[in-house]
């Protein structure tokens, strides 16, 4: 079984007195496609240069009433206005939302990201009794819940040692985290961060804070670095340089050479450095690995 219960955006399948329900189909995973050169006269065997998903993970389940609460035939039978809700519910987002599925078989949570492609009814009789649901991730998997990592620093304190432990699926792949920086008021001026990944050829990650802000936020995955409101800062600001001409369309050698901190699978030892003591009150590193988990 796929679950029992499941919270879309923030409400739960269990608000309407309802479960979930094993699929008609068995659950199927995406597939892996290989990347590879053609084959010919002079080559025999392909080249081969990676792999990737063939398509995003796909799950199927029915909703119907809770044969717990119920107990009449005519109890379970879903009204017009019983679908509209339920379809105002799940169709309503037009971007992926998250898809936090429980299930006591399962000893870590699987969160999922997606949209509900196909809704239809499970008719017997002339009468509907529950709802088939397509649900369409946004990729192949699904995710734990975010795992963070945290460090307060006394008043005199400028170096720390955090661990975190990256379980991803994806073995060979880096998990790159979020760092949220807290101030004990606002930042000064010329004052620098540093993180190293012993677990990642004692690879460092360093910048300079911009004065004035009370909160610093590094997103690794996605590159960019914003203030506590959300405004991103420009990169110069953070010690990269931007391209010298505006004819290339290429960052410059040091933009380039620059470390996003990234974590390898298993535990990594992180080494933070402040460049001066009694400003930073706390850091916090943290990130939602990716769980192959679950699905059926």
């Amino acid at each position: 079984m796929i679950g029992e219960d499941f919270r879309f955006g923030s409400t739960w399948l269990s608000d309407f007195d309802m479960k979930m329900y094993d699929p008609s189909n068995e659950q199927a995973f995406p597939e892996i496609a290989i990347e590879k050169s053609d084959m010919s006269s002079q080559l025999s065997k392909p080249n081969h240069f990676g792999v990737y998903y063939s398509d995003v993970l796909t799950l199927e389940f029915f909703i119907l009433k809770s044969y717990e609460l119920f107990n009449t035939q005519d109890e379970f039978l879903l009204t017009g206005d019983d679908i509209n809700t339920l379809r105002a519910w799940l169709e309503s987002p037009k971007v992926p939302t998250e898809l936090y599925v429980t299930n006591n078989e399962i000893e870590e949570s699987t969160y999922y990201y997606g949209i509900f492609t196909n809704i239809s009814p499970f008719v017997v009789s002339g009468n509907c009794y529950g709802l088939h649901l397509v649900f369409t991730c946004d990729s192949p998997y699904g995710y734990s819940e975010e795992k963070t990592v945290t460090h307060t620093f006394g008043v005199s304190e400028y170096t720390a040692t955090l661990v975190f432990n990256n379980l991803s699926s994806e073995k060979n792949e880096y998990l790159k985290p979020t760092i949220t920086v807290i101030s004990r008021s606002t930042f000064g001026s010329g004052e620098t961060l540093s993180i190293t990944n012993q677990s990642d050829n004692r690879n460092v990650m360093s910048i300079n804070i911009p004065e004035g802000i009370e909160t610093l936020i590094i997103d690794c995955d996605r590159k960019i670095v914003k203030d506590g409101d959300g405004n991103l800062i420009p990169v110069n600001e953070i010690g990269l340089t931007t391209p010298v001409s505006s004819e290339y369309n290429f960052i410059s050698a040091d933009s380039f050479l620059f470390y996003w901190l990234s974590l390898v699978y298993g535990e990594n030892q992180l080494s933070v450095e402040l460049s001066v003591t009694n400003t930073v009150d706390e850091i916090e590193i943290s990130g939602k690995y990716i769980m192959k988990t679950g699905g059926f």
